[in-house]
């Protein structure tokens, strides 16, 4: 049953009838002191709400209206302990807070708030809210609200349990949160050899609408350099390690500011745009691209600076600032570049181990309070070590923010390019972001291919998770590009075809006619000489082929034989077609080349049966030439006068 808390108004004694307050925990609620229910409600705030009621109450002389105000009670709940841990990580402040909460209340709870100073809820960028410390722990759904108690330096949001905490039950919970920008430089400016100091300010107590216990926080810093510190007892120091408490039955909303100053010679590593583009090509590879915009945004550079007091003495003069960075890269990946507005940066190094590839970068100066630097990053990986086949399709897995350590990025920006073609495509990411489609045309792309863009803000390395594009995609497709540019190819080549075959001249006249004519007759002309060329390399033949014997010789006269009688009418052929439209003297010049022709070759098959002859008959080559010097020097002569023909014949021409 709900509990109510009744009173008369002070401030409204002198009414005639006294005027009730009730203060109810759930709407709609019947009253305690009157056993009535509410006529009328009134809501006000995003999550707060009060109820206002009139109650009837008998009274002889006159009926009054009983206001009741319904608002979230904490009545029951109780925090046994709460260790909280508060982590110097760079340039972020992680805190860990395990409560457990006790319901000393008669009925279940499903939910609890947990409340942060709104310094720390504003510069919240990641939390996690778990029951119990494990990491296989499902999160619990929170959402922020404001109780009406609150006080206005406190934010608080609502956990929702999985199950009712039972009454008179305890329950583990868990609270991570990851805060940027908590920590101010102070002072603001540094010189070279200064080192880094930083203030943090925060509270003693955990802040918390329900009483606690006892607790303890816990601060780890970054070093053991510490000028100055705010405490309240109990304090221990040892080390980094700094410790409030135990504190005991403290009240909800206790406040105790602290602050601790201390050196923090961490870079504050700030990414202000990241655009990371993974492109997925089915023909093997993920092309990985990441352009960086990135600021030091700890205590800002003054005085001047000396590039040689850095590289002498890298610890006393570059304490704090950004000179290389690591990230850690899947094992498979290969082929990487490391790039700005200039060109290529060689200061880089790439180690490659069985787990991962630690690439290390360093930029073309040392990264300063309030220098900034931009730059792109980029790698290739085997599709298979990201992209896998399940049974809608595929799935892309890959990690979400930047691979390199202890960066904070403000903008982020990640688009998955898929190929061209790919449908029923959906993204899961663990957390909410803004999700949109893009198409980009790249080389022989017809319709684009599809991109997933997501889009988040104010990012932590908590953030780099695994995150999901499903699609599906046919492997045919693959063959579009290689078609489409075979395709291209074969219409120039047969467009360059079609155009020497055409004829674009307008009119043909008898001057055009004569032109064709005279080039197909000096065609013929160049035919025929061809064809005697032909014949008088078939006689060198048998010369040589005498030199290797006389059964060589006989073999390649029947081959010579069979080229005489097939050039014989290859030369008939085309006489003819001269004598029809070439000239009367050239057509006397060619007849005369033809007879002269046929005579020569005569006297050479004459004279060479008679060599033949006479090898056959045990003379050698040198003793069968002696005995037909003439006839040789006949051929010879016959030779020449052929020769002398064909080449008047193709001055003419």
């Amino acid at each position: 049953m709900p509990r109510y808390t009744c009173m008369t108004t002070p401030s409204e004694t002198d009414r005639p009838a006294p005027l009730l307050h009730c203060r109810s925990m759930l709407e709609g609620s019947s009253c305690a002191c009157c056993s009535g229910r509410p006529s009328a409600l009134s809501t006000s705030g995003s999550r707060r709400f009060s109820a206002v009621m009139w109650c009837r109450i008998p009274h002889r002389l006159l009926a009054v209206g009983l206001l009741c105000t319904a608002a979230h009670a904490s009545a029951g709940i109780k925090i046994s302990s709460v260790d909280r841990e508060v982590a110097i990580s760079h340039q972020l402040v992680v805190v860990t807070e395990s409560y457990v909460f006790h319901n000393d209340g008669k009925s279940g709870v499903q939910s609890l708030l947990l409340c942060s100073p709104a310094e720390y809820a504003a510069a919240q960028a990641h939390q996690e809210v778990t029951v119990g410390d494990d990491e296989d722990a499902p999160l619990l759904r929170v959402e922020q609200v404001e109780d009406s108690n609150q006080p206005a330096n406190i934010t608080c949001m609502r956990a929702h349990l999985e199950s009712p905490a039972k009454a008179g039950s305890s329950i583990d919970i868990e609270l991570y949160t990851v805060h940027i920008g908590l920590m101010t430089p102070f002072p603001a400016q540094a010189s070279q050899s200064d080192p880094q100091r930083v203030l943090l300010k925060g509270s003693h107590y955990v802040a918390s609408p329900y009483p606690i216990s006892k607790q303890t926080t816990k601060l780890r810093l970054s070093s053991t350099s510490m000028i100055s510190l705010k405490e309240l007892a109990p304090t221990k120091r040892q080390g980094r390690v700094v410790t409030f408490g135990p504190y005991s039955d403290t009240a909800p909303y206790a406040f105790s500011p602290f602050s601790v100053h201390f050196e923090n010679n961490n870079p504050f590593i700030r990414v202000t745009k990241l655009t990371r583009e993974l492109e997925v090509s089915h023909w093997g590879n993920v092309y990985v691209d990441e352009k960086y915009y990135i600021r030091n945004d700890g205590a800002k550079h003054k005085g001047p600076w000396s590039r040689l007091d850095v590289q002498k003495n890298p610890a006393g003069f570059g304490r704090f600032a950004l000179s290389a960075l690591t990230a850690k890269l899947p094992p498979q990946a290969h082929t990487f570049y490391f790039r700005d507005e200039i060109g290529n940066i060689s200061t880089s190094n790439i180690r490659f181990g069985p787990s991962n590839v630690q690439a290390e970068i360093r930029p073309r100066f040392p990264l300063y309070g309030g220098w900034k630097t931009e730059f792109t990053f980029g790698y290739s990986l085997p599709l298979s070590a990201i992209v896998s086949k399940v049974k809608s399709g595929r799935q892309l897995e890959a990690l979400f923010s930047s691979p390199f350590d202890n960066v904070v990025v403000d903008d982020l920006v990640v688009k998955v390019v898929l190929p061209e073609g790919a449908t029923s495509i959906s993204a899961k990411v663990p957390f909410p972001v803004n999700q949109s489609r893009e198409v980009k045309h790249t080389y022989l792309d017809t319709t684009g291919r599809p991109v997933v863009v997501l889009h988040k803000t104010n990012l932590v390395p908590d953030h780099n998770v695994e995150f999901t594009v499903n699609y599906s995609f046919f492997s045919l497709l693959m063959l579009r590009e290689p078609f489409l540019l075979v395709s291209v190819f074969a219409l120039l080549f047969a467009g360059v075809i079609g155009y020497v075959r055409c004829d674009f001249v307008l009119s043909r006249d008898n001057k055009w006619h004569t032109d064709r004519q005279k080039e197909k007759a000096v065609a013929l002309v160049q035919k025929f000489t061809g064809i005697i060329a032909e014949r008088r390399n078939a006689l060198t033949f048998l010369d040589y082929a005498l030199s290797s014997g006389s059964d060589s010789a006989s073999r390649a006269k029947a081959e010579v034989d069979a080229t005489i009688k097939r050039t014989n009418e290859q030369l008939k052929a085309a006489e003819q077609q001269h004598e029809q439209i070439g000239s009367s003297s050239r057509n006397a010049a060619l007849a005369s080349l033809r007879e002269k022709e046929l005579a020569m070759q005569a006297i050479a098959m004459q004279l060479f049966n008679k060599r033949l002859q006479l090898m056959k008959d045990n003379n050698s080559l040198e003793e069968a030439d002696s005995k037909l010097a003439s006839q040789i020097r006949t051929l010879d002569e016959s030779k020449r006068e052929v020769s002398r023909l064909t080449d008047a014949l193709l001055q003419k021409t």
